[in-house]
């Protein structure tokens, strides 16, 4: 375009923007989870064509990144996207990958006609220093040209691997930069019907669009004709719109969460009051609305920076910052609904998912920080742990056989040279060499060593089931769950293997009799670490059933041992699984019926009234982890007329009149794991069935949270160390301009990082776990310290894995929907901290 657009041209059109939104794109999502359809992509776009928010013709007009030669342009472009992303993320991407692609067409000089989008990210997330230093001009090494090779399409690379891209599905040619034989760089264009193209189905978020896995033949390196300085220059162009929109986008996303979650805050009820009341929910919107405004005036400003080479440092700058703040506001936001938030009807889960997607294309904030140190010139040239003239080896997937044996990775000496600190300390003495020599082992094996040999045993035992049976199973039950056939067969088989009461000693389970010795806390958070690093959801089901055993052992009542849980060991030995449930959790209740000063205002909704011979049960419980497939369930309900402090608990069994399930929740994790909505109508149950005494039930409930978080946040710990597992992996196989990742330092300190958290989140659990008695503070200070700190090392991982983390085949985006779970159940992390200060009034009141 010639002419510059003002402010109020820009609210003009950002105004036309809105109302197409809410007219052509917010009818197709019905629900706040709503995907929107290839076809009804399709339409869209056309839509957007013919009202000008694309320009995909030859002519002049004033869509998205078209008039870029005016800083005007850019600030609307990017606001744009920002507006179309609070309707829909996943389209907002779409609209701007294709107007990226007419973009870079027409700056090359080519027909916009056909609809094209943009591979900007290579074959592994960003050439880093390399990619800074090609861009600055400057003289590349053997190691820059290694990884940059790797890095673009190049005429060098003999056995060519794949590359990922995301876009949606009308897109007909793909635009892909290459470096020639010299090193310069230079575009391809490739016609969609030439590529060979896989679609990745079940990728981590923009569920609108599509990951595609193409397979590049030498031929496809031709480039097309275009000076190398103007390709150079177009790439950068593209680079540095690419990464504002990327986090417009996600800036609108987290603001449609925003918005949702202050709706629910003023509607929802704990404590007698609107949550939006509460401070806690309070600091995390205010939060979420600094994170947007800081965000929002950002990409204002960073738009207000026209095109090119002088100003890509600070794009990418804000662009590194940015990503992590949206995240954690997106988080924020799904946290403020508690259970609803991880639904998928609520929508939260996808500006999550959507967020952290956008975080790993083309660059996650790392990476970003590397390009930054040679871009602004703070570090010299050359990489750090790369031995000069290495060749380039590929970069591909992670490779199906092990990696042929090192001495050393990069930076470090071999385990067997004389400055190596277990060498060294092998010359001290006796006396001493017991303090300071050890031999190498792993950190699953130095813990496993220090166990108790009963706890030591049950983890060995668990680790081995996990692996045989749940591990293959977690990515099926992931995409299908509630498959009774499968969930039949994990009963069966960890019936049989005697997982299902491993950790009772007899004859209540099947585990070590000297498990007695032990808290069973300790015993359930080591079992349940071990199920859970093979799969979230399976380890969940299974823990619900440990969960629903609680109120019946801590009871203390020998008539209910013996008529309930000895029989339902016996009855687990002999082939016929015998599953618990725990149901306190009603429909209008979360928080209050998990801290005093909530159930103090709360009036139950779960009531039972006497009848003759037992009682007689009406009301709904919500969010019942195994409560579909349960044979019995532990349920919390108020005497008739009265309130929560006459709370009791009752056995009811599968099949009782009356009682049913009514649905299973959609959730964005552990989803092997039903989360039950029950139905209890004129349900009678009778005398013998009442657990620990009639208005026994508030204590029992309060007892059975403080056993229960600890082994919660061992679920936590389990999940975090199933991603830090399988990114550990990924990095020591997969291979980028010659060695494999797990050689670049950058990479060994996020690992580190990962190794750190995951084994002080173990201590922590252990240690609170080992005492008695479990104090509630103990417990609390668990489960919200390791469920938070699980969620880092879940992110850690992602973005390791770069664009490949969005990957549902590479187990880590499950095993970050798996966490994210964690901060809500058993009471938020919210009510956890309070739980703390509960704990401790006395000596708060008087210090």
């Amino acid at each position: 375009m010639d002419h510059e657009l003002s402010d109020d041209d820009i609210r003009v059109l950002l105004a036309e923007v809105q109302r197409f939104c809410h007219k052509s794109i917010e009818p197709l999502g019905e629900r706040p989870d709503g995907v929107i359809a290839a076809g009804q992509l399709t339409q869209l776009t056309g839509l957007a064509s013919q009202f000008g928010l694309l320009n995909l013709g030859a002519e002049p007009g004033a869509g998205l990144w078209e008039g870029t030669g005016g800083v005007g342009w850019l600030k609307f472009s990017s606001a744009a996207l920002r507006q179309i992303a609070r309707s829909n993320a996943g389209v907002a991407f779409h609209f701007h990958q294709l107007a990226l692609g007419a973009y870079v067409r027409r700056r090359l000089g080519l027909d916009v006609g056909e609809p094209s989008v943009v591979c900007l990210q290579g074959r592994f997330g960003l050439a880093r220093c390399s990619l800074a230093r090609l861009l600055k001009r400057q003289p590349l090494d053997a190691d820059d040209l290694a990884l940059l090779q790797d890095f673009f399409l190049a005429a060098e690379v003999a056995e060519p691997k794949p590359w990922l891209f995301q876009a949606g599905d009308d897109w007909r040619q793909l635009l892909v930069p290459c470096l020639d034989r010299e090193g310069r760089l230079g575009w391809s264009v490739l016609a969609r019907q030439d590529l060979p193209l896989t679609p990745l189905l079940h990728s981590h978020g923009l569920d609108e669009t599509v990951t595609w896995q193409w397979q590049p033949t030498e031929s496809m390196s031709r480039l097309i004709p275009a000076a190398a300085e103007r390709a150079l220059a177009v790439y950068a162009e593209a680079f540095q719109l690419n990464a504002q929109a990327l986090v417009a986008i996600a800036c609108g996303a987290v603001r449609r969460g925003y918005e949702r979650a202050r709706e629910y805050a003023a509607l929802r009820r704990q404590g007698g009051a609107p949550i939006g009341r509460h401070a806690a929910v309070r600091q995390m919107l205010a939060r979420t609305a600094s994170v947007l405004r800081i965000v929002e005036l950002s990409c204002q400003q960073v738009a207000c920076s026209p095109v090119g080479f002088s100003h890509l440092g600070a794009v990418v700058a804000a662009r590194a910052e940015a990503h992590h703040l949206l995240c954690t506001a997106a988080n924020e936001s799904l946290q403020t609904l508690g259970g609803a938030g991880y639904t998928r009807d609520a929508g939260l889960e996808k500006v999550v998912r959507d967020c952290n997607h956008l975080r790993l294309l083309c660059g996650t904030p790392d990476e970003l920080l590397m390009f930054l140190s040679e871009w602004e010139g703070d570090a010299p040239a050359g990489t750090v742990g790369v031995e000069s003239g290495t060749s380039s080896a590929g970069c591909g997937v992670p490779l199906a056989s092990a990696p042929s044996p090192r001495q050393s990775l990069a930076g470090h000496v071999a385990a067997d040279h004389p400055l190596s600190p277990r060498q060294a300390f092998r010359c001290f003495p006796p006396l001493t060499s017991r303090i300071v020599s050890y031999e190498p082992a792993w950190i699953w094996d130095q813990d496993t060593a220090a166990l108790p040999p009963p706890l030591a045993e049950l983890r060995r035992r668990t680790r081995e089931f996990a692996e045989r049976e749940l591990r293959p199973r977690a990515l099926e039950c992931d995409l299908h769950p509630h498959d009774p056939e499968a969930d039949s067969a994990v009963v069966r088989t960890a019936a049989a293997a005697g997982v299902l009461f491993s950790h009772l000693p007899p004859p209540l389970g099947t585990g070590h009799v000297a498990l007695a010795d032990y808290p069973l806390p300790w015993a359930a958070a080591v079992k349940v670490e071990e199920l859970c690093a093979a799969c979230g959801g399976w380890g969940l089901m299974l823990a619900a059933h440990a969960l629903g055993l609680l109120p019946l052992l801590l009871s203390g009542d020998k008539r209910a041992w013996k008529r309930f849980l000895i029989p339902a060991n016996q009855r687990t030995q002999a082939g016929r699984p015998c599953l618990f449930a725990f149901a306190i959790t009603e429909p209008n209740a979360g928080s209050d019926v998990e801290a005093g000063y909530g159930a103090s205002r709360y009036r139950p909704a779960t009531v039972a009234r006497r009848a003759e011979g037992g009682w007689v049960l009406n009301g709904r419980k919500q969010y019942i982890s195994g409560g579909d497939i349960a044979d019995a369930v532990t349920v919390f309900a108020a005497l008739a007329g009265e309130g929560l402090a006459s709370w009791t608990c009752f056995l009811v069994e599968r099949g009782a009149p009356g009682f049913r399930c009514l649905r299973n929740e959609r959730k964005m994790g552990q989803r092997a794991s039903g989360a039950a909505e029950l139905e209890l109508h004129d349900v009678f149950v009778p005398d013998d069935h009442v657990i620990g005494g009639l208005r026994t039930g508030w204590a029992l409930n309060r007892a059975t949270l403080t056993c229960s978080r600890l082994p919660v946040a061992a679920i936590a710990l389990g999940i975090a160390r199933g991603a830090m597992d399988a990114a550990i992996d990924f990095v020591c196989r997969f291979h980028c301009g010659g060695p494999p990742l797990i050689d670049r330092q950058e990479v060994q300190l996020r690992v580190a990082d990962m190794i750190a958290e995951t084994s002080a989140m173990r201590s922590m659990i252990w240690q609170h776990a080992s005492r008695l008695p479990v104090t509630q503070a103990n417990a609390a200070m668990s489960k919200f310290r390791c469920s938070e700190a699980a969620v880092r090392v879940c992110e850690t991982a992602l973005e390791l894995l770069s664009q490949h983390g969005v990957l549902h085949r590479n187990y880590v985006e499950k095993h970050f929907r798996d966490v994210r779970l964690t901060p809500i159940y058993e009471g938020t992390n919210q009510i956890n901290r309070l739980a703390v200060i509960e704990d401790f009034q006395e000596h708060l009141l008087n210090p």
